[in-house]
């Protein structure tokens, strides 16, 4: 994903990526609203991380839904009853929800719906947090500090354990957001995207 962005992405826009298919759109972002990532500076090393295990737990809940990718899996698909164990059942509920709130914030953005975006990305970061259990508790509270500060949406990004957040701000709050969020975090943490 980072590599098609990378190539394909263009400043300002939105890039929805369908990994399956690998058909790509750039989307508008509504003026008046800018993303702003933090750094957590914590550290990951995915290869020494818990990546691998979630990779694991993910082929179990495939192996059990009987599908190749959970991708192709809608949500009423799911059923708890199905899972012996409840945390393969809840890295399965991620990743299903995830792919639905990535195509309806495909939807917001098209509607020019930004708060319906903003809250799609707590939610995201919710259930990275607590289904998922790839966040850390300093990226917990990057997010907790940024929503209270005046971000319509905050989550984690990146592969979790540890990295980056990227706020959603209403231009016109930015430096409300800005200077509450330096009481919190020293200026070399922030990068405007």
């Amino acid at each position: 994903m980072d590599q098609m962005v990378s190539s394909i992405g263009i400043h300002g826009k939105a890039f929805f990526l369908n990994c399956l298919l690998l058909k790509y759109e750039l989307l508008n972002i509504p003026e008046g609203w800018i993303f702003y990532l933090v750094d957590s500076k914590v550290q990951r090393n995915l290869r020494d991380s818990a990546y691998n295990e979630r990779f694991n737990e993910l082929k179990k809940s495939e192996k059990i839904l009987g599908v190749k990718n959970l991708g192709t899996v809608k949500l009423n698909f799911l059923k708890k009853e199905d899972f012996k164990d409840h945390k393969i059942y809840k890295r399965a509920l991620h990743v299903i929800t995830e792919n639905q709130r990535v195509l309806d914030a495909k939807k917001y953005l098209i509607n020019n719906d930004i708060k319906k975006f903003g809250e799609l990305m707590n939610l995201s970061h919710a259930s990275y947090s607590n289904n998922f259990e790839a966040s850390t508790e300093d990226v917990d509270q990057i997010v907790a500090h940024s929503l209270e500060s005046g971000a319509c949406g905050c989550r984690l990004t990146g592969g979790g354990f540890g990295g980056f957040t990227v706020s959603l701000i209403q231009k016109k709050d930015y430096e409300y957001w800005y200077n509450n969020m330096k009481n919190y975090y020293s200026e070399e943490k922030f990068f405007k995207v």
